[in-house]
């Protein structure tokens, strides 16, 4: 019994190797121009800035890299690192408490992959420039953890024609979709309206998060911007991505288009 099951794991390690090659290949030669990635990681108001979902992407732009793209991270926050960020917010070190988050990932990004570029930004992302920042790049990634910013951010991005990938966390559950109005799926205010309410709507600093939850929904997101960028692979378009780390369930649900939606209707 031993021996064949140790045959059938190198049986399972050749097959698993000879995909991962036909892939390899294909990522080659897909033919993908430079792309350049806006994190958007700023809030508007008070409050500790979910960040950690933008950085995952570090571990798999190396995939782009094989490309010969050079990927530019665009971070834009005006907060600092404190004590409490980092349980989750992994990019960051103790002797960056105090320093800025974005000057701060800048340097612990570059020392990880010195073969990308990071335009730090450290301001707030608001209405006056939220449209121009945008505007430059190809996709947009909103870790956000505001929902007032997260609706300029797809404000911004349904008139600039952009991708928007974006996740979001509380307690012990995670969600990511990718809004895209202009390819005939949902922009982000579709599913979630702006109401009334919002403002009750509490942050990952009031509620509370699980530690690693950023970094589990981070790095889905980064699965699909890689998939974005290499055209590979079926999108989040039209879908709802749920995690509920508690129960242990991941849930893909249909999210259509809202034809009334004030945004991108």
């Amino acid at each position: 019994g031993m021996r064949q099951g140790h045959w059938k794991a190198k049986e399972l390690e050749a097959e698993i190797e000879s995909q991962f090659e036909v892939q390899h290949a294909q990522l080659l030669s897909s033919g993908t121009a430079a792309v350049s990635l806006a994190l958007a990681s700023a809030g508007i108001g008070a409050g500790d800035e979910v960040i950690m979902p933008c950085f995952t992407f570090v571990a798999s732009f190396e995939a782009i890299i094989m490309l010969g793209a050079t990927p530019v991270i665009v971070d834009i926050d005006d907060d600092e690192v404190s004590l409490s960020n980092l349980q989750r917010q992994i990019l960051y070190r103790d002797t960056d408490i105090g320093k800025s988050k974005v000057f701060a990932s800048q340097k612990n990004l570059l020392e990880i992959n010195p073969y990308i570029i990071v335009k730090p930004y450290n301001r707030v992302l608001d209405i006056n420039n939220a449209q121009n920042l945008i505007s430059e790049y190809d996709l947009i990634v909103d870790g956000t953890d505001n929902i007032e910013t997260r609706h300029l951010i797809n404000l911004a991005c349904v008139r600039e024609k952009k991708p928007l990938i974006s996740g979001a966390i509380s307690q012990w559950e995670g969600q990511i979709s990718l809004f895209d109005p202009s390819n005939n799926s949902p922009c982000y205010s579709c599913i979630f309206p702006k109401t009334d309410n919002d403002s009750m709507i509490q942050s990952c600093a009031e509620v509370g998060v699980l530690g690693s939850l950023p970094g589990v929904i981070g790095s889905i997101m980064a699965v699909e911007v890689v998939k974005e960028i290499t055209g590979i692979g079926k999108s989040l378009r039209g879908f709802l991505l749920l995690y509920d780390a508690l129960s242990c369930e991941i849930r893909k649900i249909k999210a259509d288009k809202d034809v009334k939606c004030k945004i991108c209707g």
